[in-house]
């Protein structure tokens, strides 16, 4: 079976997420690790974000493919506004490094739009 992180950050890749997200409004990978937070101890829960962090970075490269990168952009949008990553100057400026690095080699315009929001 897939993790759960897993299942959340591909839910992100599918076609039409943006949309979903905006219309639901649904916030399943912040509430994820809301509650991770609360469970985990705080190596374990550092753990746990730096892997969330990883497996962000590795949609973002997803070379060509749109969707992946799209959902890599996603997860960052949800994350900016969870107030269990860390600290968040740091959670910040990592996500948007994360971000311009999509920028940088972004040919896609809806991708470019999605990373402006």
């Amino acid at each position: 079976a897939q993790d759960v992180l897993g299942r959340l950050l591909e839910e992100f890749c599918k076609p039409g997420a943006a949309d979903r997200k905006k219309q639901d409004g649904d916030k399943h990978l912040v509430e994820y690790v809301d509650a991770e937070a609360r469970d985990l101890s705080a190596e374990a829960f550092t753990r746990l974000t730096n892997d969330i962090y990883r497996r962000i970075e590795l949609l973002l490269r997803s070379g060509n493919e749109i969707s992946r990168r799209m959902g890599g952009v996603l997860a960052i949008e949800e994350l900016i506004d969870a107030k269990t990553v860390g600290d968040d100057a740091v959670k910040a400026s990592r996500l948007a490094a994360m971000l311009s690095s999509v920028l940088g080699d972004a040919d896609d315009v809806t991708l470019v739009e999605q990373c402006a929001r």
